[in-house]
C-alpha cells in the first residue's frame, strides 16, 4: 500500500515541480498519515472554488455544472485510515487531470478510486457519492451522457441512503442530473431535477448562493428556450406582475417558471403541484394580496379548467380577481384577463347568455385600454370567445365574423404559421363543420393538426381535440374506419394526459359510440354512450348539454334496436336538459325534436310527428340556408309522413 501511495505523491510532486512537496513525497514512508493531510491540505479540496470548482465553471459554460463546492467533499479524512488515504490520492489526482483536460485520465482515476473503495470499505457512504458526482462531471465534459447520467444517479442514490447527508450535497447532485437532461433535450427531465434542486437549496438554507444563482439561471433558461409553447386558448394569458413581487432568484418564482412549461406541455397534474408550492412560499413571502400571490393563483385556475374542475377554477379565478382590483383597479388589464378566464368557465359550464356579458365587457376594457386598442392580439383571443359563445347559441354567421376578425389581428401582428392562430383556426374549422362545408372544415383542422405537431408535439391534449374534429367531420363523410382511426388516437393521449372522469375523455368515448351505430354494432355504442354519459354526469351534473347530448345518442340505440318506447323516453329527457340548458331555439334542440317526431312516425302518431318536425325546420332555417343536410332531411321527413298518413286512410 504504501508504495503505491509513494508512487502517487512523487508523480505528483514532479508535475507541480515543488520543493517542498518532493520533500514531503520522500519522508511519507516514515509518517504516511501525517504526510498525506499536509500534502492535500496544500492544494486545498478538491470540491473547493480554487481547484475543481474553476475549471468545472470554464469548462461547462453556459451549462454551469457543479462539482460539489464546499457542500459537497468527495472523501472525508479519517487520519487512521491507509486506504481513504489512498482512495483520496486517486482522486487528487483525478482533479488534476481533469483541471489540465486530460479527461479520460481523469475518469480512469476516479473510476480506480470507486473500485478501491467498494473493495475496502464495507458500505457506500457520502464519501462515495463524492467521487461518482466528479466521475459524471468529466464525463459529461467528455461527451459521454448516457454514463454521466448514470453516474450522477448513482451519486444521488447513495446519498438518499446516508442519513447524514445534507440538502446541499443531493442540490448538486440534482443540478447535475437536471444539467445532463437539459443537453439531451429532455424538458420534462431537466425541468422536473431542477425543481428538486432548488427546493432542496430551498431547505438547507443557501437559496441566496450563487450555485442556487445559477440553478435558477438554467431553469428560466429551459422555460425561455420553451416560450413558444405559450398558446393562446381558451384560458390562457399571461398575467403581469409588479417587477417588486419577482425578484430573480426568488425559489417560488422559478418553480412557477417550471410549472407554466409544464401547463403549457399539457401535463396538468403536475403542473398543478408545482403551482401549489409555489403559492405557498408566495403566501408566506409576500402575503395574500400580493400581485405575484395573485399570478399563481390566476395558473392554478387554469390548470383546474383544462382538468375540468370548473368549481375549483371560479374559486381561484375569484379569489385572483379580487386582488387584481385592489392593488390595480378595475379597468386594468390583468383584472380584464381573469374575468375572461371566469367567462371562459361560464362557457364551458354551458351558461352561454352569461358568458357572452362578461366578453363583452372585457372587449369593451381592452378595446378603451390606451396601452391595447382594438387591435391588440388579447382583442383577437376575446373576439374568438365571443365567436365561440355564437357558435354554440347557433349563430354562425356571426360566430365566422367574429374569428375572421381575430384570425386577421393575430396574422398581421404574429405572423401566419405562429402558434396562437391555433385556437381560432380550429373554430373557424368547427363552424365550416357545423354548416357543413365538410371538405373546408377537412383541410382546416389539417392545418391545425401540422401546427399543433410543430408547436406541442404529437401528445399534447390539445392535439387529440383536433382528431376529434378530424373524426368528426370524417364520420360526417361516411369515411367511418378514418373516423374511428382518429377518435382512438384522440383517446390514447387523453388517457394518458387527463384523468379517466374528464369530460374530454366523454367526449371522445361518445364520437366512438356514434362511428359504432353508423357500422351497425349497436351493442358496442350502446356500451360507449353509458360510458360517456358516467363520466359527463359525474363532472358536469346532470342538466349539461353534454349529458343530454349523451341521453339523446341513447335514445338513437333503442331507435335502431326497433324499441321505440325506451329510445322516444330517451330522446323526451334529452330533449327536457337540452332545452333548459341551450334555450329552445338551439340545433341540437332541433337534433332532438326531430328524433321524437321519427319515433312518433314509426308509432303512427304522424300529427304530433309533423308539429316537432316543423319546430325542427323553424329552429334550423333560422342558422342554416336551405341547402344545408339538416334541413333537407327535415323536409323529407315532412314529406314521408305526409305521405305516410296519405297511405293509412287507404
Amino acid at each position: 500500500m504504501n508504495k503505491m501511495m509513494t508512487a502517487m505523491i512523487t508523480h505528483h510532486a514532479l508535475r507541480r515541480s515543488s520543493y517542498a512537496t518532493k520533500k514531503l513525497a520522500s519522508q511519507f514512508h516514515r509518517h504516511p498519515g501525517r504526510i498525506v493531510r499536509r500534502l492535500l491540505a496544500s492544494t486545498a479540496d478538491v470540491g473547493s472554488n480554487s481547484s475543481f470548482e474553476d475549471s468545472a465553471q470554464i469548462a461547462l459554460r453556459p451549462e454551469g455544472f457543479a462539482s460539489g463546492g464546499n457542500a459537497l467533499q468527495p472523501i472525508l479524512w479519517r487520519p487512521s485510515n491507509e486506504i481513504l488515504d489512498y482512495a483520496r490520492c486517486l482522486v487528487h489526482e483525478g482533479d488534476l487531470r481533469a483541471r489540465d483536460c486530460e479527461l479520460l485520465e481523469a475518469i480512469d482515476l476516479y473510476k480506480q478510486a470507486i473500485a478501491f473503495l467498494k473493495q475496502h470499505l464495507q458500505c457506500e457512504d457520502s464519501d462515495m457519492a463524492g467521487v461518482y458526482n466528479k466521475l459524471g462531471v468529466a464525463l459529461f465534459k467528455e461527451g459521454q451522457l448516457d454514463d454521466a447520467l448514470s453516474t450522477f444517479k448513482d451519486s444521488l442514490s447513495i446519498l438518499n441512503s446516508f442519513l447524514e447527508a445534507t440538502d446541499s450535497d443531493k442540490a448538486v447532485v440534482l443540478k447535475n442530473i437536471a444539467e445532463v437532461y437539459r443537453r439531451k433535450d429532455n424538458v420534462d427531465e431537466a425541468l422536473d431535477f431542477y425543481k428538486d434542486a432548488i427546493l432542496h437549496f430551498r431547505d438547507s438554507g443557501n437559496g441566496t448562493c450563487s450555485l442556487f444563482e445559477d440553478v435558477y439561471s438554467n431553469a428560466c433558461l429551459v422555460y425561455s428556450d420553451h416560450s413558444k409553447e405559450n398558446l393562446q386558448d381558451n384560458s390562457d394569458s399571461e398575467i403581469n406582475t409588479s417587477k417588486s413581487d419577482d425578484e430573480p432568484g426568488n425559489v417560488a418564482d422559478t418553480l412557477h417558471s417550471i410549472g407554466a412549461v409544464r401547463f403549457r406541455r399539457g401535463d396538468y397534474e403536475e403542473a398543478l403541484q408545482i403551482f401549489r408550492e409555489s403559492l405557498d412560499m408566495k403566501k408566506q413571502t409576500f402575503g395574500d394580496n400580493s400581485l405575484s400571490t395573485a399570478k399563481t393563483l390566476h395558473y392554478i385556475g387554469k390548470v383546474h379548467v383544462k382538468k375540468g374542475d370548473f368549481e375549483k377554477a371560479l374559486d381561484t379565478f375569484y379569489s385572483a380577481l379580487k386582488v387584481m382590483r385592489k392593488q390595480l383597479g378595475h379597468e386594468s388589464t390583468d383584472a380584464a384577463e381573469t374575468l375572461r378566464n371566469i367567462a371562459v368557465i361560464h362557457y364551458k359550464k354551458g351558461w352561454y347568455h352569461e358568458a357572452m356579458v362578461e366578453f363583452q365587457e372585457v372587449l369593451r376594457m381592452l378595446t378603451m385600454n390606451p396601452i391595447i386598442g382594438p387591435e391588440h392580439q388579447d382583442v383577437a383571443v376575446v373576439l374568438t370567445n365571443i365567436g365561440n359563445v355564437h357558435a354554440k347559441l347557433g349563430d354562425n354567421k356571426e360566430a365566422l365574423g367574429s374569428y375572421d376578425k381575430a384570425l386577421a389581428i393575430k396574422k398581421e401582428k404574429l405572423g401566419v404559421d405562429h402558434p396562437d392562430i391555433l385556437d381560432t383556426l380550429s373554430n373557424i374549422g368547427v363552424v365550416q363543420f357545423v354548416m357543413a362545408k365538410y371538405n373546408d372544415a377537412l383541410e382546416t383542422f389539417f392545418e391545425v393538426l401540422n401546427l399543433q405537431h410543430k408547436w406541442q408535439g404529437k401528445e399534447h391534449p390539445d392535439v387529440a381535440t383536433t382528431h376529434n374534429h378530424v373524426g368528426n367531420v370524417l364520420r360526417k363523410m361516411g369515411r367511418l374506419e378514418g373516423a374511428l382511426d382518429h377518435y382512438k388516437a384522440a383517446l390514447r393521449i387523453q388517457r394518458n394526459k387527463l384523468e379517466s372522469d374528464h369530460k374530454d375523455v366523454g367526449d371522445t368515448i361518445n364520437n366512438m359510440g356514434l362511428v359504432h351505430i353508423e357500422m351497425g354494432k349497436l351493442d358496442e355504442a350502446m356500451e360507449s354512450f353509458t360510458e360517456a354519459m358516467s363520466v359527463m354526469k359525474m363532472r358536469l351534473g346532470d342538466n349539461h348539454p353534454a349529458v343530454g347530448a349523451m341521453l339523446n345518442n341513447l335514445g338513437e340505440i333503442y331507435r335502431e334496436k326497433g324499441r321505440l318506447d325506451e329510445a322516444q323516453d330517451f330522446y323526451e329527457e334529452s330533449l327536457k336538459v337540452k332545452k333548459q340548458s341551450l334555450g329552445h331555439d338551439n340545433i341540437e334542440v332541433a337534433d332532438t325534436l326531430n328524433n321524437i317526431g321519427c319515433c312518433l312516425a314509426k308509432r303512427g302518431n304522424y300529427d304530433r310527428a309533423l308539429g316537432l318536425f316543423d319546430q325542427a325546420l323553424a329552429i334550423y332555417s333560422h342558422t342554416y340556408d336551405e341547402r344545408h343536410p339538416d334541413i333537407v332531411n327535415t323536409q323529407r321527413n315532412i314529406e314521408s309522413v305526409h305521405q305516410q298518413k296519405i297511405n293509412s286512410f287507404h
